[in-house]
């Protein structure tokens, strides 16, 4: 195996280029993305559906696309969402505008 470093398309965690299932969240990986390829990533991890939901909203009223990976609601595997956290995944082109804009509502840090 060469030395690209590849990524689930799903929760943005890094995997092997041969595995099949994402062993962070479990999605199955048809598809996985190299370094160069990599249009989503996690913007901020939260504990709490609620906080996740409205941290998910407030970009999302900003116009800033985004959705939460992890999160118990329809997951095959919902306690995940407990022990490993619900992913907010944006952009790349949009990551440092999501942070300072949720670091400005304070929600997060």
């Amino acid at each position: 195996m060469d030395d690209e470093n590849y990524y689930c398309s799903s929760c943005g965690k890094e995997v092997n280029a041969n595995d099949k299932i994402c062993k962070n969240c479990g999605a199955d990986l048809d598809e996985v993305i190299d370094d160069d390829g990599m249009d989503v990533v996690v913007a901020a991890v939260f504990y709490s559906d609620v906080d996740a939901e409205i941290a998910k909203e407030r970009l999302e009223e900003a116009g800033i696309e985004c959705y939460l990976s992890g999160s118990s609601d329809g997951s095959m595997r919902p306690s995940l969402a407990f022990s490993q956290g619900i992913n907010l995944m944006v952009m790349k082109k949009d990551l440092e505008k999501a942070v300072e804009y949720l670091k400005g509502l304070n929600i997060i840090e």
